[in-house]
């Protein structure tokens, strides 16, 4: 798993097997930071990840460092700072033994052979993952039927009038020109993209507004500039917002 800080995983269960975060077969393994969270794994080998941050795991054996890697929430039979290595920055270890506030991003799953996503709650000093046994992850589920699903076919007037009739929204895989803004506007809105959904910005527009409202949640979108300069990529309220 050769990352770099575009992507994250998330929700990985890796057991009886080594989980290394480099190209393994190839080296030298050529990644650069990176994020996991929610997951376990037995060992970890850490290769060549200059800058690494887990976040409620549960690992049993993390292998090497580099430069800099920061563990909160972690649990399991490892130690990142035990008292025959020394502390930060050798080895270039920092662990926090709870995660004072944190929220996991939504995610789809299959009930009863049916489409659905859960939307996590936020949680306060917490440890470990969130799906041990099985469970789901602390939170609402929403029917897929409350959904608009997009492809960068759909045009932002039909996006729009989706999230206007009180509809969560979808961003399935790809890249999206946007030449005008996409507007979140209701309370509670749920905005997910799914493989990395790239929004482009077109002739400067900002392509994501959020409006002042509460409970507006939007998770694994990435917003790319184009080839002329927008203010802002993504706009949360406006000047005096309080939600």
């Amino acid at each position: 798993w050769a990352i770099s800080q575009a992507s994250s995983m998330r929700r990985v269960d890796v057991r009886g097997a080594k989980l290394s975060l480099m190209d393994y077969c190839t080296e030298p393994g050529f990644a650069s930071g990176g994020y996991m969270g929610d997951s376990r794994a037995d060992v970890v080998i850490n290769g060549g990840q200059q800058q690494w941050f887990t976040r409620n795991s549960q690992i049993a054996q993390w292998q090497g460092a580099v430069w800099n890697l920061v563990f909160t929430g972690v649990n399991g039979n490892f130690k990142p700072n035990d008292d025959s290595a020394g502390v930060y920055p050798d080895p270039p270890f920092t662990n926090i033994d709870k995660t004072p506030i944190s929220r996991e991003k939504p995610y789809l799953f299959v009930e009863d052979n049916v489409y659905k996503v859960r939307v996590p709650w936020a949680r306060t000093d917490t440890v470990g993952i969130t799906w041990a046994n099985g469970a789901l992850t602390p939170g609402t589920t929403l029917p897929i039927t409350d959904f608009f699903i997009a492809t960068p076919s759909h045009s932002v007037s039909t996006i729009n009038n989706a999230l206007s009739q009180n509809k969560h929204l979808i961003f399935t895989p790809g890249v999206y020109d946007i030449a005008e803004s996409i507007h979140v506007e209701n309370a509670n809105t749920v905005v997910l993209g799914l493989g990395i959904a790239t929004l482009t910005a077109v002739n400067g527009a900002i392509p994501l507004k959020i409006a002042d409202k509460e409970g507006i949640i939007v998770s694994g979108v990435t917003i790319d500039a184009g080839t002329v300069r927008s203010p802002v990529l993504l706009q949360v309220g406006e000047p005096g917002s309080s939600a």
